[in-house]
């Protein structure tokens, strides 16, 4: 598994609402989006992250990764929505706060993709770029409610596959056409790749905070 990504903020924003990151021995690449009009977005959605990679990777064995070791993602969903709103309990002026989860999990056999709120995921694979959710969960957002519903998909694995998981402010400036072209393009250093789509998205008229990361399986 190989990672990299990029993220900036909306044109005139002092903040960024976008996080990302990734922990390639635990095999969870993980991207959050601060829940639109609601206050401290880049509070939740840095949390999100956060709580996902801590628990990764302090609960998958020295030569397994995280799904492989009986990781469960929508448990782990909730794990971060439960530190969401614990946080806000304990942090009254952050009350009201929401982000969207993109949560990617790889095993040697397969793959698992967990998503809450609007921020999608897609597969390219032999040329053929697959659009995965949102679905059910696009209306939810973790920190709102005691319980969230991801939307799971669970898919095979390939060598050569590549992930890209983004916030809306690249999928609502990018059709599924210029999408899979920037995918098609992908080169070996994966940052300056997504580093590419973010600013592809700029062009297009996207003005939010836009975030890309991408994922290639080895």
């Amino acid at each position: 598994m190989q990672a990299g990504g990029f993220t900036e903020p909306g044109l005139g924003r002092p903040h960024n609402e976008d996080h990302f990151g990734y922990d390639l021995p635990a095999g969870v690449a993980v991207l959050a989006d601060g829940a639109g009009n609601r206050p401290h977005g880049e509070v939740a959605a840095s949390l999100a992250v956060e709580t996902v990679l801590a628990i990764a990777r302090n609960h998958h064995g020295a030569d397994h990764t995280w799904l492989e070791s009986g990781g469960e993602p929508r448990k782990l969903a909730q794990l971060a929505n439960q530190a969401l709103l614990a946080h806000t309990e304990s942090n009254r002026r952050h009350r009201g706060m929401g982000s969207t989860l993109a949560l990617l999990c790889v095993a040697p056999a397969a793959v698992s993709l967990a998503l809450v709120g609007d921020s999608p995921a897609y597969r390219l694979r032999d040329g053929q770029m697959t659009a995965l959710g949102p679905g059910d969960a696009a209306d939810q957002a973790l920190g709102e409610q005691p319980r969230v519903q991801p939307d799971l998909h669970d898919l095979d694995r390939a060598a050569g596959d590549l992930f890209l998981l983004c916030s809306d402010g690249v999928s609502s400036a990018l059709d599924d056409e210029a999408l899979c072209a920037l995918l098609m393009a992908t080169q070996n250093d994966l940052a300056a790749s997504a580093r590419q789509i973010v600013l592809e998205a700029r062009q297009a008229g996207g003005e939010g905070d836009a975030s890309a990361l991408l994922v290639r399986l080895d």
